[in-house]
């Protein structure tokens, strides 16, 4: 594998958000962290070629390169979709039956470790301290405490919301 010497992919985003977060409690967490990296790290500024297109969608912000991303990296197998440990909550369980990962957890498998501490160690060090902080600010929110925090300081991104209710009371 080629030693990875500059941030140049869309995927490193993905990349470098599990190599923060180690896991992942389903596919709108995934959503919503990738949409704080962005939009509360100098990330975008310093890379806005790289930046994911978010839209007002049915759970907030969502962009369908997330979803390509998520993919890519089971495929490659540097994470793994698994069974939550406990239940999951209202808005993981309604999602469509079909669905493959519907409330799955995703985790970093070896492989993806090695390959994510070379991604990381292309990003500017000042990058890598707000990325630590986004992600261990947001990863021990429960998903109800995650979206309610993104749907009040972003509401520009909940007008299509179909839980928009359910998430601001």
């Amino acid at each position: 594998m080629p030693k990875i010497d500059q941030i140049n992919n869309k995927k490193d985003l993905a990349f470098l958000l599990f190599h923060y977060a180690d896991e992942v409690e389903g596919k709108t967490e995934l959503q919503k962290l990738i949409f704080l990296l962005q939009e509360e790290t100098e990330f975008k500024e310093r890379y806005p070629d790289l930046e994911f297109e978010f839209t007002a969608y049915k759970y907030g912000p969502f962009s369908e390169r997330v979803f390509d991303e998520l993919e890519f990296l089971l495929s490659i197998g540097a994470i793994e979709a698994i069974d939550p440990e406990e239940e999951v909550d209202f808005i993981r369980d309604e999602t469509d039956p079909s669905d493959p990962y519907a409330g799955k957890r995703f985790v970093v498998t070896e492989k993806g470790e090695k390959i994510m501490n070379g991604v990381n160690a292309a990003l500017d060090d000042d990058l890598q301290v707000e990325f630590e902080e986004v992600i261990d600010q947001y990863t021990d929110l429960s998903l109800q405490e995650l979206l309610e925090y993104v749907y009040k300081q972003y509401p520009e991104y909940t007008t299509e919301s179909e839980i928009k209710e359910k998430i601001l009371g």
